[in-house]
């Protein structure tokens, strides 16, 4: 299952994701130059400078938790439209990103999220591949620490709660913003656990949404090698920028209905890729249970746990899963074809009263799906799908356990922009992920409330019409304290 780091569904450091034919967001800045002088009907116009090309490059990655000795490099191909060329193998995608966007006349930061714990195999294995990170930029990248860009690191509990996720999240922010220098940020999601590269999603959202912060979203990415087996996928490079935008508009929000007695609970999850898993005892947060007598739930599966904590007497509720396919693999298809028969079965066998309804959301009358080796079109697609499944009258629980990064990153978006059109739907909507102990650090499964996540992304979204309004001289800050939808100043987070 996807339960832990750096991996889909605990087997590859670096597995996912997507994109589109065109990304959306820049290239290398040594393919655009950023001075062009034009010749129209023989007179010489000014040179345009694009003043952004010589900003401070600042690169964020997170340091994977596998032993040295585990982590493969990997000879990556940039996808998607990205007119860029890769001959070097590496460990880490930032490394790739780093050899195509650095300028040795621009000033270049590199912040590495690193995890801690009291086991000293952890700290062990994270200093290590922390090392194999510098080498390989002086190696790939001809940059030595301290002469030609500069190292640091925000540190993040192993396995932490809910509210250091969200220190998290200040940190990255702080650190983004705290050089008080205009800035090229290039975000790599590779690894960490899944709620880590929410807190980074979170981050660029934010920043991404902000018209008055000298910071530009440079160029996100996310490694993806060969999920199964004899399976000759080319490792990816997937550019992953253009996803990261609220396509909300005042002009959409929705009137709150009247009358919600027909509403229903529904559950959102996406099938893991991992055809054989373990039952694990699931620990469920106080936060999510209102039935008291299943808090801690024996399953493979962590919706399993949720949907028994907060299911009542008997209650119904519908359930979506997304699930994948492949129309190109036969053998990669089977598999996906008993990864939902047995997820199906896991949910007769645990509530065999018939009260969970699967799928029955449907756009166009199909189940939701994506493919294994998506796109960003599918992605952005899969968003679109996954908004128009929410019923303004129900109230959603999401579980982003399983599937790709990306895959998480697009339900959670998904569910933030529903909040956005519907504002109702801050009370009516919870998230959580199921995070299982990493080889020896621990044996508790535990299923935990991410919600606030979705709730911070909401309050803290600066409204883009804001910057193309009548009043174009308006001040921001007003704009916000004016804006009813977040209750002014007082609901900041």
């Amino acid at each position: 299952m996807s339960n832990t780091l750096d991996t889909a569904d605990g087997q590859k450091p670096d597995n996912d994701d997507n994109s589109d034919k065109d990304d959306g967001s820049e290239t290398d800045d040594a393919a655009c130059p950023p001075v062009t002088v034009l010749d129209v009907d023989d007179e010489q116009v000014e040179p345009y400078v694009d003043e952004r090309a010589t900003w401070d490059k600042h690169f964020i990655t997170v340091v994977p938790l596998q032993e040295p000795h585990e982590l493969t490099s990997e000879l990556y191909q940039w996808a998607d439209g990205v007119r860029l060329t890769n001959d070097y193998e590496t460990r880490f995608p930032v490394v790739a990103m780093m050899k195509a966007f650095c300028r040795s006349d621009v000033p270049t930061k590199v912040t590495a999220i690193v995890f801690v714990n009291s086991n000293e195999n952890l700290l062990t294995s994270v200093s290590q591949n922390m090392d194999l990170l510098k080498r390989e930029i002086q190696d790939i990248c001809g940059m030595t620490e301290g002469t030609d860009y500069t190292f640091d690191t925000i540190e993040i509990e192993y396995g932490s709660s809910q509210e250091h996720l969200l220190n998290l999240t200040d940190n990255i922010m702080e650190a983004a913003l705290g050089d008080k220098v205009n800035k090229r940020l290039y975000v790599d999601f590779t690894y960490g656990e899944k709620n880590i590269p929410i807190a980074l999603f979170q981050v660029v959202l934010e920043l991404e949404s902000s018209w008055d912060v000298e910071v530009d979203i440079g160029f996100c990415t996310y490694g993806l090698v060969q999920f199964f087996e004899n399976c000759e996928d080319t490792p990816l490079l997937r550019g992953i920028t253009s996803l990261i935008y609220h396509g909300y508009r005042l002009q959409d929000v929705e009137a709150e209905p009247d009358d919600f007695s027909q509403g229903r609970k529904h559950f959102i999850t996406f099938l893991p890729l991992a055809k054989d898993i373990n039952p694990m005892l699931w620990h469920v947060n106080e936060t999510l249970v209102l039935n008291e007598s299943e808090a801690t739930v024996y399953s493979p599966y962590s919706i399993v746990a949720l949907l028994k904590n907060v299911l009542v007497d008997g209650e119904e509720a519908d359930l979506t899963y997304v699930k994948f396919e492949s129309d190109d693999n036969r053998d990669i298809e089977e598999v996906l074809e008993q990864i939902e028969v047995n997820f199906r079965n896991a949910i007769d066998e645990a509530f065999p009263n018939e009260n969970i309804r699967l799928n029955r959301r449907q756009i166009d009358g199909n189940s939701l799906s994506i493919p294994y080796r998506c796109e960003i079109r599918d992605l952005k697609k899969l968003r679109n799908d996954l908004l128009a499944s929410f019923d303004p009258i129900d109230t959603i629980y999401a579980d982003l356990t399983y599937g790709y990064k990306t895959n998480t990153l697009i339900l959670y978006h998904a569910l933030a922009e529903n909040i956005l059109k519907r504002p109702w739907m801050q009370d009516r909507t919870y998230a959580c992920y199921g995070h299982v102990p990493h080889q020896d650090l621990g044996r508790d499964s535990k299923v935990m409330d991410i919600g606030e996540f979705i709730k911070r992304d909401v309050k803290d979204f600066e409204i883009r019409q804001y910057g193309t309004a009548e009043d174009d001289d308006q001040d921001y800050d007003e704009a916000r304290e004016d804006n009813d939808m977040f209750g002014g100043e007082d609901d900041e987070t």
